[in-house]
C-alpha cells in the first residue's frame, strides 16, 4: 500500500461494510470531497486563483502541467504556508469525475460552488460517482470488496478490514511516532478529525494527539 493516497486512505477509514458513509455523517462526505479536491490542486491539473475561483491547467491525460500566471498552489491559498509545492503532474484516475465537473463549469466557480454541486444539491450523482470511482480504485488494489447489488451502475465497494488496519498502522507510524510528519499523513489526520472518525480509528488518547498535530487544509 505504498502508493495509496490520503483520499483513498480516508475512504478505507470512513466507509462502512455497505460501501456507504455512516448514516448522518455529512462531514465524512465533505472531507472526502475536500481530500479529492486538494489532490487535484496539488497535482497541478486544476488551480485556485487569488479570488478563490477554480480552473483547469491542462486537459485530462496531458500531464505537462504549466500553472497559469496568477494561479496559486493549494497550500498557497488554503493555508498560511507561503511555499508552493511542486506539482506531481499525474492525479489518480479516480479523480477524473471531479476534474470533469470543474472543467465543465459554465461560469467562474469557487470551492463553495463545488460543495453545492457535490454536497447540497438535489442531484446526488456527482458525489456518488466520485465515491464509486475511489472505491473501484481500491478494489483494483485489492483493498476493497465489491458489495453485491442489482445495479452495476451503482456498484459500491466496502473496505477490507486488513487494508483499514494497515492505514491505522501508517497513521501511528507516520504521524504519531514520526518526528517530522509529511504533509500527506498530516492531511489524512486532519480529514479524519474533521469527519469525527479519528477516535474510531486510533482510540481516544491517540485521536487527541492527532487533533493537536492537524494542519489547516480546506475551509469546508
Amino acid at each position: 500500500m505504498t502508493d495509496i493516497t490520503y483520499t483513498q486512505q480516508f475512504y478505507l477509514c470512513a466507509v462502512n461494510s455497505k460501501g456507504k458513509f455512516p448514516w448522518g455523517n455529512e462531514a465524512a462526505s465533505r472531507c472526502l470531497l475536500a481530500g479529492a479536491t486538494l489532490e487535484l490542486l496539488d497535482s497541478g491539473v486544476i488551480t485556485l486563483d487569488v479570488e478563490g475561483t477554480l480552473g483547469v491547467a491542462c486537459a485530462w491525460g496531458d500531464w505537462t502541467v504549466s500553472r497559469p500566471l496568477g494561479g496559486a498552489a493549494a497550500y498557497e491559498v488554503l493555508t498560511d504556508v507561503a511555499v508552493e509545492p511542486a506539482a506531481t503532474g499525474e492525479p489518480g484516475a479516480y479523480l477524473q469525475p471531479l476534474y470533469d465537473t470543474i472543467a465543465g463549469f459554465a461560469k467562474p466557480t469557487g470551492l463553495d460552488g463545488l460543495a453545492q454541486v457535490y454536497l447540497y444539491g438535489l442531484d446526488t450523482d456527482p458525489q456518488a460517482l466520485l465515491v464509486q470511482y475511489i472505491g473501484a480504485s481500491l478494489w483494483e488494489m485489492e483493498c476493497a470488496d465489491a458489495v453485491p447489488g442489482d445495479n452495476p451502475a451503482k456498484q459500491r465497494y466496502a473496505p477490507r478490514g486488513d487494508a483499514t488496519l494497515t492505514v491505522v498502522g501508517k497513521i501511528r507510524a507516520e504521524v504519531l511516532e514520526a518526528d517530522a510528519p509529511a504533509v500527506g499523513p498530516l492531511t489524512l489526520a486532519y480529514l479524519l478529525n474533521r469527519a469525527g472518525i479519528a477516535r474510531d480509528c486510533v482510540g481516544k488518547p491517540d485521536a487527541a494527539r492527532l487533533k493537536a498535530s492537524e494542519p489547516p487544509v480546506l475551509p469546508w
